[in-house]
């Protein structure tokens, strides 16, 4: 889990590792590339990547994004609803987001913080 207040000229030039990951960008906007497709995310858009798949993302239109990193490991079938998807989210959720990151600063000493 992390929350990434990063600059306007960041780029992470990619991974892929065997469990899933999602990247919600909380502020600004950032340009995904995963296996080759291109996606712009902007503020309260969600996208996962599935287990093994290659992605990196960038600081778009040079401006200082703000995102959260989530990792996780799940054999569900379900979850295969969100390969390669991206979502909007609602109020809701961002919430959940917002939660879930409180109690996680709480729990953990974060590694990263941009």
């Amino acid at each position: 889990m992390y929350y990434f207040e990063l600059d306007k000229d960041f780029g992470f030039n990619g991974e892929k590792h065997n469990f899933w990951e999602f990247l919600y960008v909380d502020k600004g906007e950032i340009e995904v590339f995963a296996d080759g497709r291109r996606q712009l995310l902007k503020q309260g858009m969600i996208i996962f990547h599935k287990p093994n798949e290659f992605h990196e993302f960038y600081a778009a239109k040079g401006k200082a994004p703000n995102a959260i990193v989530m990792t996780f490991d799940c054999r569900s079938g379900a979850m295969n609803r969100f390969a390669d998807k991206v979502f909007s989210l609602e109020d809701e959720e961002r919430n959940l987001l917002a939660q879930m990151i409180k109690e996680g600063e709480n729990a953990f000493i974060f590694p990263f913080r941009h």
